[in-house]
């Protein structure tokens, strides 16, 4: 984990980790979304929108305003629906 600029996890109510996104920067400008994870019960109630929520609130709170996801194709639709503009790459837009 010592490669990554920061990362976010998400857990249920027990402590358990279910939810985790990794984030690379270069702490002054920009930053990129990879690994974003959600254990399949807890997918499609949220969790994953909430986690790259956080993580967004956390590379902004430091300045850095350009944000990128990398995801494959098959996930685009969710990176839409957490404000990212899907073209070749995901820029977040909000």
């Amino acid at each position: 984990m010592a490669g990554y600029w920061a990362t976010v996890g998400g857990f249920d109510a027990s402590g358990e980790l279910v939810a985790w996104c990794a984030v690379l920067g270069d702490g002054v400008r920009h930053a990129v979304l990879i690994d974003v994870i959600v254990h399949p019960r807890c997918q499609r109630r949220g969790v994953g929108q909430a986690l790259v929520k956080r993580a967004i609130a956390h590379i902004r709170g430091q300045g850095i305003e350009i944000i990128h996801v990398d995801f494959i194709p098959e996930h685009a639709a969710f990176h839409e629906r957490c404000g990212f503009k899907v073209g070749l790459g995901g820029i977040y837009g909000g």
